[in-house]
């Protein structure tokens, strides 16, 4: 996760640092267009740590969007604690206004790392379809005690959040320290009937990381996490696990950062497909490399977007954190290739694809870089592509 923290600072410097005072300058967009570089959300320089990290972005069902992010706010004490902000579009993403905030209402903590939104297509359990779901890491800020990653669920589109179950446990510390038990970087996905959960598992004394999932037929119990990847090397660390479906060839594809790797150095993007998204484990394990000979750095996400007028015939767009650009395959993740966007980067930059007042758009968001700290000033950002561009 915090892996490679010296070209993380680098990129973080050039992609939002320098940049700040122009931004700033920046005119708002226009309702429902297409833009680039629009800033949302400036956090306090005085806040700890990099001050805002990993942004998620969600439409609901009134086509309003929703963007959230790591937030540490200053003066932390126990009665202020992390919360996951809650921020509301109503024009398409060009402007935002506070909505509401998940607060850790279960373990005294706070909500700390990597919240991840996500709508339920099926009714699961007493939750009915359309129930918005937020999961992210609930630990205390001195990262030394326990760790749970915690499910909220919304009933009214994002206004008020309760507490449906701990996902799954850690006993920490919550550091990127071998032997140190901590979770990360939930992802959701519905299949057959149960909503899984992705995650990022340093809990295997066998494994520095490894991927693991978990599974509820109700959102309030959860099965023994089981291995998604993971490498006969204590030492390999893969990470920050993302799936799409892939319905031209009937296929999940799993990609995901894969740190400490056995020759080279970094993160680079990895990728792995399957008919079941619970057995990645023995699946062909791929590195992303485009045609032009390029391997992108990590945090990869990635969608699937399907060409107007087909069922099927469509491409697959991801983005990492080493570069501006978007990679992109049109034949089943078999051959990539790189389109600039003109947006920002960011630790895992965010891709949804939504519906922008009749027309469909890819929204990016991004809130900067881990390791962004002092005089490197991390703020949240977001841009919308039109899809023209992948065809």
């Amino acid at each position: 996760m915090f892996a490679y923290l010296t070209l993380l600072l680098v990129l973080a410097v050039s992609a939002l640092c320098q940049a700040t005072s122009a931004i700033e300058k920046r005119s708002s967009p226009a309702p429902y267009s297409t833009f680039t570089y629009n800033p949302v959300y400036y956090p306090l320089k005085q806040a700890p740590l990099w001050r805002v990290c990993y942004a998620r972005a969600i439409q609901v069902q009134d086509g309003n969007l929703l963007l959230t992010w790591e937030d540490y706010p200053y003066g932390e004490n126990s009665a202020n604690l992390d919360t996951f902000k809650i921020l509301r579009s109503v024009d398409g993403g060009a402007s935002w206004s506070n909505f509401s905030h998940v607060a850790d209402t279960q373990n005294g903590w706070g909500m700390r790392f990597q919240p991840d939104m996500y709508i339920l297509k099926n009714g699961i359990g007493k939750y009915p379809a359309g129930t918005l779901l937020i999961a992210g890491v609930s630990t205390p800020s001195s990262l030394s005690g326990g760790v749970y990653i915690d499910l909220y669920t919304s009933s009214d589109m994002g206004k008020s959040w309760t507490f449906a179950s701990h996902v799954a446990y850690g006993a920490g510390p919550e550091t990127v320290t071998t032997g140190h038990k901590a979770i990360w970087e939930p992802f959701f996905l519905e299949y057959n009937g149960k909503l899984i959960v992705y995650f990022s598992d340093q809990r295997d004394p066998a494994h520095s990381q490894k991927l693991s999932l978990t599974s509820t037929t109700d959102l309030l119990t959860w099965s023994a996490s089981t291995d998604v990847v993971a490498y006969s090397r204590v030492a390999a660390r893969p990470g920050m696990a993302v799936i799409s479906y892939l319905p031209t060839i009937g296929q999940y594809m799993l990609s995901y950062e894969y740190c400490n790797p056995p020759s080279g150095s970094g993160c680079p993007a990895h990728y792995r497909l399957a008919s079941n998204p619970t057995e990645f484990l023995n699946a062909a394990d791929h590195t992303l490399t485009t045609t032009s000979g390029h391997t992108p750095g990590g945090s990869p996400y990635s969608v699937w977007y399907k060409y107007p007028g087909s069922t099927t015939d469509g491409v697959v767009i991801l983005s990492t954190h080493s570069d501006t650009d978007l990679f992109v395959s049109r034949d089943n993740a078999s051959t990539w290739t790189m389109v600039n966007v003109n947006q920002y980067t960011g630790q895992s930059r965010h891709l949804l694809l939504f519906n922008d007042n009749g027309q469909e758009r890819l929204h990016l968001a991004t809130a900067g870089f881990y390791g962004c700290s002092g005089s490197c000033y991390n703020y949240v950002a977001n841009g919308v592509t039109a899809l023209d561009v992948f065809g």
